[in-house]
């Protein structure tokens, strides 16, 4: 590859270059700048600084260099900084923000070696020797003089082998957990576990205030030269380094001053305006008052297969796999919470300018990437606006978030993190090879015990494939969850690779073994015995069986009934009041309004405008006149069965108004069997409407047969003991109803009528409820007033 090839490619990709103080720099979008395009960029430095030079790129600087600095005492934290000792003040004693690396080390090790290397480091690196304090009520860092910091041993030689594990299991959970103390110190810990003469495992922590992730590299790194030198007798030759972090804080602080931090929020304020800030994930547990951060990891590999046919779409559409991967993970958000408009946030390593690539400290910045997924475009189109949005973002990567939080001032909610709650990172950060004589090295990973966040995506490149790893905050999820969206990211992928040029709201993301359970299990019903039924047949035949069971029990006095109806009782009155209908001219697709109050007469009204031939069309006398008249005209409704009571609240109509609580002795001349009719399975059996939010309300046609399906469902799925006492506590307007009144009424059991379902404490029939239909809210609010009756069976 020659230069001009090597600079194309680099164009291509998002990597800006320019020269500073006769040094050769670079920002690159992560992900873009891989180890071969790194490898020809020194392998061609000479030349390309030479055509930068003579093509005049020279006077464009983007940064200034970083000089050292006098030293005056206490030194100003960076920005980065400044946050993480707020929150440090904020939850003393978190181990939120510990980083952690272990690593095997099989054969001859020579501890007194590695110890010395460690202390050489930290000598070497101020940032490893730096407490926080408070000075004239400003937090400072402090550089702790040179100490020696020893390597602690843990030996657990007499422990059995096939302990070693659990062992080591629980000594990483222990010192993953442990915290650091800013204001003394150290921020640094070392240990060594002992398994045997040539067997150790390695420890090593540091909080997130003093390093990075590529920190922990630099260290290692050095480790290796150190370690190499020390056991040969020689001195390491480590090049000098010419600043240290407490010079990048105080050169980041000169330079945003000086009116570069203003152009650059410009950007993030355009940016980020009118942002959706919250992302409505579906969460297993109500949300803490206070943000936590107690997490896990469930890690998941995509064959290498896959990751092959990313990178072609990645080539085929000129973005990088990060962007690649990024895009498919705003769709699974885009389908989880109903939003088009996503914030992800992301890290960045920060390192474009030379003097800071082998210091040890905490450079690593956060960019917020904002991904709009409205107008279903395909996913080169989606692809296109991440890879727009993420260039320009990298473009103004030297903003700290810490600013852009206090410039957006979003609403502040001390149970999220601000701006975003999601974390994606593609991690590429270079993790140099640690080869030591007469050692070989091995990682031993270890899951997480903390989250900073709601959920975080972590993908790693390896030889296999692509390790997903999914770390989520175990106060909001259950494992099971974070289970399936490993499940549907991976479906998501194998979509995009069978047709990326598809919208994405035709991606599916469900699983075979969701297909199946959605597409045919949850559809089976027996053809043969329900091929043909109305609902209000299998009403009727229950009642054959059952004539003297209970069949509504009501908590409020009734027009129709004088008690609690039995099968029998409730299915004459019904029969009776359907012939009637029918004498009105009622029939199959003609509408009858019914606007009650919640007692059997409501249940037997329905029963009959079914048994009639008829829909049915729900009224809540709760309901605005308007909305009631718009329902009554749509409808076109003929009739409206109501009471004296209730009446009033009805707007003028045409249609007929049956007046319930008169008809009781006309009623008794019409016959108590059903009357005939016309209707079948495919004819409508209800209406009910939409709230109507987002518009004029619109009817949901509902025929017998669909309404059939589901209850024979909800036989095969709850017991006859379940279905005894099925509290009703929804309105009829909502299709929740129609499984709350007719699954008892199809299969034998007992309708519980209540008002409120937050009142059905003083129900008469409390003690007989088993079954209880509700939102999550309103069981919550159960179980705070620990009212729940305590013989209920299911909660669905």
């Amino acid at each position: 590859m020659n230069v001009v090839e090597l600079l194309a490619q680099l164009q291509q990709r998002g990597i800006k270059l320019w020269v500073s103080d006769g040094e050769l720099r670079y920002r690159a979008p992560r992900g873009a700048l891989t180890q071969e395009l790194r490898a020809n960029l020194a392998a061609h430095k000479a030349q390309v600084l030479a055509f930068l030079h003579q093509a005049d790129h020279v006077k464009h600087t983007t940064l200034p260099p970083i000089k050292p600095c006098k030293r005056n005492g206490p030194a100003p934290l960076s920005f980065a900084q400044e946050r993480l000792w707020f929150l440090d003040q904020w939850q003393p004693g978190t181990a939120a923000y510990n980083l952690f690396e272990s690593v095997r080390m099989e054969g001859r090790l020579d501890t007194h070696a590695l110890e010395r290397s460690f202390n050489t480091i930290i000598q070497r690196h101020e940032a490893l020797r730096t407490i926080f304090d408070v000075r004239d009520g400003q937090p400072v860092q402090i550089i702790v003089p040179t100490s020696t910091y020893p390597l602690r041993i843990i030996d657990i030689q007499m422990c059995f082998s096939q302990q070693y594990d659990i062992l080591l299991r629980h000594l990483a959970f222990k010192e993953k957990q442990e915290p650091f103390n800013l204001r003394n110190g150290p921020l640094i810990r070392f240990s060594l576990i002992r398994l045997t003469p040539t067997d150790h495992v390695l420890f090593l922590s540091m909080h997130h205030i003093i390093s990075d992730g590529w920190s922990m590299g630099v260290f290692i790194r050095e480790a290796v030269q150190c370690y190499t030198a020390y056991i040969q007798d020689a001195t390491p030759q480590l090049a000098d380094l010419a600043i240290q972090y407490i010079d990048f804080a105080y050169w980041q602080r000169d330079w945003l001053s000086n009116g570069a931090l203003d152009d650059q929020l410009t950007y993030w304020k355009d940016q980020l305006a009118n942002a959706q800030d919250i992302l409505q994930l579906p969460i297993d547990r109500q949300r803490p008052a206070l943000q936590t951060f107690e997490g896990t990891t469930v890690t998941r590999l995509l064959p290498q297969a896959l990751l092959q046919s990313l990178n072609s779409i990645c080539q085929q559409t000129d973005t990088t796999l990060f962007m690649a991967l990024l895009s498919l993970f705003n769709v699974l958000l885009c389908r989880y919470t109903k939003q088009n408009d996503i914030l992800v946030g992301t890290p960045i390593a920060n390192r474009t300018q030379i003097e800071v690539e082998q210091l040890i400290g905490f450079f690593v910045n956060t960019l917020v990437l904002r991904t709009d997924l409205s107008d279903n475009p395909t996913l080169v189109e989606l692809l296109r606006r991440v890879r727009i949005t993420t260039l320009a973002a990298y473009e103004h990567q030297d903003t700290p978030f810490e600013k852009v939080v206090e410039t957006l001032q979003p609403t502040r909610d001390l149970s999220l993190p601000p701006l975003f709650q999601v974390l994606f990172v593609l991690q590429n950060t270079p993790m140099p090879q640690a080869e030591l004589p007469d050692l070989t090295f091995t990682p031993v990973p270890f899951e997480g015990s903390t989250a900073q966040f709601d959920l975080s995506m972590f993908v790693l490149e390896q030889p296999a494939g692509l390790q997903v790893a999914l770390q989520y905050n175990t106060n909001l999820f259950e494992e099971t969850t974070i289970l399936r969206m490993h499940d549907h990211f991976h479906r998501l992928v194998e979509a995009v690779i069978t047709d990326f040029q598809q919208p994405i709201a035709h991606l599916s993301i469900l699983t075979k073994q969701e297909m199946q359970q959605l597409l045919i299990d949850w559809n089976k019903t027996d053809g043969s015995r329900l091929e043909n039924m109305c609902i209000h047949h299998l009403v009727t035949m229950q009642a054959t069986r059952t004539p003297q069971s209970v069949a509504v029990l009501g908590s409020t006095s009734d027009k129709l009934f004088s008690q609690s109806p039995s099968f029998a009782e409730l299915e004459t009155v019904a029969n009776r009041l359907a012939w009637y209908l029918q004498h009105l001219g009622i029939g199959p697709e003609q509408c009858v309004s019914i606007c009650l109050q919640r007692t059997p007469t409501l249940v037997a009204s329905l029963l009959a405008v079914l048994k009639s031939g008829g829909s049915y069309v729900p009224l809540d006398p709760a309901y605005p006149k308007d909305r009631l008249e718009f329902v009554i005209n749509d409808t076109q409704s003929a009739v409206i069965l109501t009471d004296t009571e209730v009446a009033n609240l009805l707007p003028q109509t045409d249609a007929k108004i049956v007046y319930l609580d008169l008809l009781a002795d006309q009623l008794t001349m019409f016959p108590s069997v059903p009357p005939v009719s016309t209707v079948t399975a495919q004819n409508l059996a209800y209406l009910i409407y939409t709230s109507g939010s987002t518009g004029q309300p619109k009817g949901v046609a509902i025929t017998h047969s669909s309404a059939v399906t589901m209850l024979a469902w909800a036989q095969e799925r709850f017991g006859k003991e379940e279905r005894v006492g099925l509290l009703a506590a929804t309105s009829v307007c909502f299709d929740l109803s129609v499984f709350e009144i007719f699954v008892p009424l199809a299969w034998g059991g007992t309708i519980i009528l209540a008002e409120n379902i937050l009142q059905i404490a003083s129900h008469p029939a409390y003690q007989n409820i088993r079954l209880i239909n509700t939102v999550p809210s309103a069981l919550a609010e159960l179980l705070r007033q620990e009212t729940l009756p305590e013989d209920v069976r299911v909660i669905n």
